[in-house]
């Protein structure tokens, strides 16, 4: 297994290395020699470099990293969403072929449908990053939908929130709310109640830390109609002082199922609690969910041929930039760009 990571931001150091070094020392069984792994980053601190472990290989292009190519390495793509496309049409053009992409797939219709017109063109394999469609939660809780033993789903609400006031007010990675934490919300949110979920309205709100302003970073809202007709809510506040993953499906018995995803390294459970129509809630159920690690593992299978292709596809993502698009649109941030899923973006 050979990896190249080309974006050494957040990303990459929190969720893409950690769980590649556990994958390989698994692999390894207990030795010290981890396969080599390369990583490019433009801007890179040689203090970085310097204090690297032994098996991380540091570059400042990708065209230093041309000796990687023999090896048919999968390129995590960890930059901001802005530099997706141009980073793919490089990697490709050096001969790379296997690629998992961080969310969202782009910052943009035109640019996701470019993404796709290069994975045919190439005949490339693509993953996009979606860890929650990995989630032991989300799998139990699709079964319980699935099920119908509660009727049908009657609402949806998903929430987030965390404190990132010094990522926004020191760093412009991200241009919205929309492009933080939304983006897996709304894949999980897609995943459940339909690719073809439409939106009925979003909200967005600025940031602000004493008289600074940063716009549209405060938090932001999304309302979808499912394709089965009931409303699933989003919701994320990116300035709030604890953090909380939750989501809450309401059916037609009134009984709910409340979910809490793990919020971050090291925590790996998550928890499911059922609330009767009587509205008592039963003790919560404990539930092992590595997501990010199991996701990897998932598309790394997929991509040496040896799993099914997962769901977090290009044409998955297509939908879910649609759905972003929309919402900045009607939020008054760029018109919607008239592209749809068809001709050269099918």
């Amino acid at each position: 297994m050979r990896s190249l990571i080309v974006g050494d931001g957040y990303s990459a150091r929190s969720f893409h290395l950690p769980a590649l070094e556990q994958i390989a020392r698994e692999k390894a069984g207990g030795r010290e020699d981890l396969p080599l792994t390369g990583v490019v980053e433009h801007r890179l601190d040689p203090r970085r470099a310097a204090a690297g472990p032994k098996w991380l290989e540091f570059f400042g292009s990708l065209r230093e990293t041309e000796a990687y190519v023999a090896a048919d390495p999968v390129v995590h793509v960890c930059t901001p969403p802005d530099a997706h496309l141009p980073v793919l049409a490089e990697a490709v053009e050096l001969g790379y072929r296997r690629f998992i992409i961080e969310k969202p797939l782009a910052s943009n219709l035109a640019d996701a449908a470019e993404i796709m017109r290069l994975e045919r063109q190439h005949d490339l394999q693509i993953v996009v990053v979606a860890n929650w469609l990995s989630s032991t939660l989300t799998r139990a809780i699709k079964e319980e939908i699935e099920a119908g033993r509660r009727g049908n789903v009657r609402s949806l609400h998903i929430f987030g929130c965390k404190p990132r006031i010094a990522r926004s007010l020191f760093s412009d990675s991200h241009r919205s709310a929309f492009d933080v934490e939304v983006p897996h919300f709304l894949a999980l949110a897609l995943h459940l109640c339909g690719p073809g979920s439409t939106l009925q309205r979003a909200t967005c709100d600025d940031l602000i830390v004493d008289e600074r302003r940063i716009e549209a970073m405060g938090s932001a809202t999304m309302l979808l109609q499912a394709e089965a007709g009931y409303e699933a809510l989003i919701e994320t506040h990116l300035a709030s002082p604890v953090r909380e993953r939750r989501i809450a499906v309401e059916f037609e018995d009134a009984s709910k199922l409340v979910g809490h995803y793990p919020c971050g390294s090291p925590e790996i459970f998550s928890q499911v609690v059922r609330v009767g129509a009587d509205g008592v809630p039963q003790p919560p159920v404990l539930l092992e969910d590595n997501t990010v690690y199991r996701m990897i593992s998932d598309a790394y299978a997929y991509l040496y041929g040896e799993g099914p292709r997962p769901i977090s596809d290009t044409r998955f993502h297509y939908a879910v930039c649609a759905r972003l698009s929309d919402a900045k649109a009607s939020c008054g941030m760029y018109d919607r760009p008239l592209l749809e899923l068809s001709g050269e973006a099918a």
